[in-house]
């Protein structure tokens, strides 16, 4: 997390420095990211970055934070849109995740570099009950079949869509797959887990 003196900067020097961070962590990966060229671009000294993130790491994942509830807000939505239908719901979602063309770099990097700490922030999109969009909406949102479930169990249910979801952004990465042969590829699997659940 940012330190407290991030949080006091003036709204416009805040954006300018989160803009950078931006380009830079779109431009290359986390390890080859360079806080000369963020400081350089955002104009502040060496210095005051470290006044406010304890290095490129925190600045990542604050930034990798951001993105996912983001992300988690647009969930939520995509399943109102899909009336309440998880499968549909999380199908919308992945075809509009994969088509953020203004996030597309900054998310290939990411999961190119996917560790367990960048999967615990990621994995805040779907079920992290701290956020102000609590892990219950979802179930919420979903009802019907999953009504029946008890919390514990949805949390599993979830944990496994999260699990392949993200499975497969990796996969349309890694293997370069069109957006819409990514989709398909998706549809089929969580077409078999909606016959388990």
């Amino acid at each position: 997390m940012p330190k407290p003196t991030f949080f006091n900067l003036a709204e416009e020097k805040r954006e300018k420095l989160l803009g950078s961070l931006h380009e830079e962590f779109s431009r290359v990966s986390l390890n080859e990211a360079s806080i000369a060229n963020i400081v350089k671009n955002a104009d502040i000294a060496r210095g005051s970055f470290y006044q406010y993130f304890s290095g490129k790491e925190d600045a990542f994942l604050y930034m990798l934070e951001q993105f996912a509830i983001q992300s988690k807000v647009n969930f939520l939505n995509m399943i109102e849109i899909a009336n309440g239908d998880l499968i549909a719901g999380l199908s919308k979602f992945f075809r509009r995740f994969l088509e953020e063309i203004d996030e597309i770099d900054f998310i290939r990097n990411t999961f190119h570099n996917m560790n367990l700490q960048t999967e615990e922030v990621i994995q805040k999109i779907f079920k992290d009950p701290v956020e102000e969009l609590r892990f219950e909406d979802i179930r919420n949102c979903c009802g019907g079949k999953y009504e029946k479930l008890s919390g514990e169990e949805f949390y599993y249910v979830m944990d496994v869509m999260l699990g392949v979801t993200v499975h497969n952004i990796l996969h349309k990465f890694h293997t370069r797959l069109t957006i819409d042969a990514a989709v398909e590829h998706y549809q089929k699997e969580l077409d078999l887990l909606q016959k388990i659940v």
